[in-house]
């Protein structure tokens, strides 16, 4: 068990976040080059908000840290899930870097995915 893992099994206190989608902050049909997305397994909800820009082919680039473990509590390895949705929005996985392993196990990776006309 790593430092990092001990740590968050340690958690005493936790706090409400107040958050608001991608698409309302970036509601003006403005031109994205790239969006990175580190969200600790939260990424398919982060797209989901998103579902307007990426509809209209906003952003060029989207770099994710996709997890392939579980890494917290309440998330989910959610590799297909995000390619299929992707997918649906013409953006195509184009390259993959930073691969990780545990145990042996695939546990993450970034994903490059790009907006296909």
């Amino acid at each position: 068990m790593t430092i990092f893992e001990q740590s968050l099994k340690n958690l005493q206190k936790t706090f409400k976040v107040k958050t608001n989608k991608f698409d309302n902050l970036f509601n003006k049909n403005l031109k994205i080059d790239i969006c990175k997305i580190d969200v600790q397994g939260e990424d398919y909800n982060v797209l989901l908000g998103m579902k307007k820009n990426l509809k209209n082919g906003n952003i060029k680039l989207l770099k994710i840290e996709l997890s392939f473990t579980i890494f917290y509590k309440g998330t989910t390895a959610n590799f297909y899930e995000v390619l299929n949705y992707l997918k649906l929005y013409n953006y195509s996985l184009i390259s993959i870097s930073k691969v990780k392993y545990k145990n042996d196990k695939l546990a993450f990776m970034d994903a490059y995915f790009e907006y296909q006309k």
